[in-house]
């Protein structure tokens, strides 16, 4: 069961269509919150890192995918302004699936070092407080519903307290 669900977790951002709260919630409950915060999180920077550099090599190929021109051109929309704030933010708030994200990246020309450290930080939070949401709730004597809040919260802390703004270089196509 752990290795199907670290096998999702990495082709969620590469072709799985599957929500990734879906199959944390799934991990949590069948094997703990620790296990598949630690899986997840895993997975999921081995799949980002994968798409990301799979689009480096064959950006064309991506965007001849049905709807992802569309996406993509969307994810620019939401990045012109916020640049990395957004990219941690679509990782984090499932607007766009993580697939589209590593292309927007890459298309927008954000170096993969500060993507990664960003998908990093982005997984952390997301996984984690899917994970850990019961706990989570129960600790803090809320609703689980409300985590979610505390989740956009952090992540607007981060984007404010860290504020990136990168040299970076868009690709024409």
């Amino acid at each position: 069961m752990k290795i199907l669900y670290f096998i999702c977790c990495v082709l969620q951002p590469i072709c799985l269509p599957i929500p990734e709260a879906g199959t944390v919630l799934w991990a949590s409950a069948s094997f703990g919150s620790f296990p598949s915060f630690f899986l997840g999180v895993t997975g999921s920077l081995i799949g980002i890192t994968m798409m990301y550099w799979m689009v480096k090599r064959g950006t064309e190929f991506f965007l001849k995918k049905e709807k992802v021109a569309e996406k993509v051109k969307e994810f620019r929309q939401y990045v012109e302004k916020y640049r990395i704030f957004i990219v941690g933010f679509l990782f984090v708030v499932p607007i766009l699936p993580d697939e589209i994200v590593c292309i927007g990246a890459v298309t927008t020309g954000i170096e993969y070092s500060l993507f990664f450290m960003i998908a990093v930080l982005a997984k952390i939070i997301s996984i984690g407080m899917i994970s850990y949401s019961q706990e989570i709730a129960m600790f803090l004597k809320i609703e689980q519903s409300f985590v979610i809040m505390i989740e956009i919260a952090v992540v607007f802390f981060i984007a404010w307290r860290f504020q990136f703004r990168p040299k970076s270089r868009k690709v024409e196509f």
